[in-house]
Formats: C-alpha cells, sequence, structure tokens
C-alpha cells in the first residue's frame, strides 16, 4: 500500500482484523467518500474525530457470529504528537457488549479532538471527548 496521506486530509480508520492476528499494519487509513483503502499503518493521530458505525452491518455480525469491520473513526490527520498533552483515555468497541465506542466508565464515545491510534494495541485512545 502507498504511504499515509498529507497532514489535514480527511480519513476513515478501523483495525484490520487480518493485519492485526499477524503482526502487520494494524490500523486501515481509507478515503471516507469511496471507502477505499488508502494505506495499512502501524498508528496514526486523528483530529476532530469522530465514529461512524454501521448498524446494518453490526445486525449482519450477530447474524452470522462472526467479526466484520462495521465502525470507523472519521477525522482529519494531525500532526505527529499532536494530542499527547490531552490526558488520552482508551477507547473500546466489543460488537458483543455493544454496538458503539466507548469510554473506560462504559459510556458511548461521541467523537474527540484528537484520536489516536497505538502500534500493537487493541483499541485507540481520545483526548479531549466530547
Amino acid at each position: 500500500m502507498s504511504q499515509l496521506p498529507a497532514e489535514g486530509t480527511r480519513v476513515r480508520v478501523w483495525v484490520n482484523l487480518h493485519n492485526a492476528k499477524r503482526g502487520l499494519p494494524q490500523w486501515s487509513v481509507g478515503d471516507p467518500k469511496t471507502g477505499k483503502v488508502l494505506c495499512n499503518v502501524h498508528s496514526v493521530t486523528l483530529e476532530d474525530a469522530e465514529p461512524k458505525v454501521s448498524e446494518a452491518t453490526y445486525r449482519r455480525i450477530h447474524r452470522l457470529g462472526r467479526r466484520k469491520v462495521y465502525a470507523r473513526i472519521e477525522g482529519r490527520i494531525a500532526p505527529s504528537g499532536r494530542g499527547l498533552e490531552l490526558g488520552l483515555v482508551e477507547i473500546h468497541l466489543n460488537p458483543w457488549r455493544g454496538m458503539c465506542f466507548t469510554l473506560p466508565d462504559g459510556t458511548e464515545y461521541r467523537g474527540s479532538e484528537v484520536a489516536h491510534f497505538p502500534q500493537g494495541a487493541p483499541f485507540f485512545m481520545a483526548g479531549g471527548a466530547r
């Protein structure tokens, strides 16, 4: 795949379920308009992050009993190191517990100033949550 788009580019990020298992770059970065994957990366940071969840795909997961990507985070590519001063918290997604991304206290994640997708973690981190 090609390299990460330029800072300020609007993208969607999601975990690549196949790559994550094999130790390859686990975060897929895609175009929000076409849905095409632009690149796979080990880590990336977004500004003005907001969740995008497909209810239809979520229902399909439960009908088939198989994991699928049904949720993504949309935002703009941020400069490296941006947001680390905001006191980032882990954001998780478990389709067997609920449809939405959740904060550590179990409340729904609705977006944040910054979302950081770290290397090797099964979650992403957000700062300045809304």
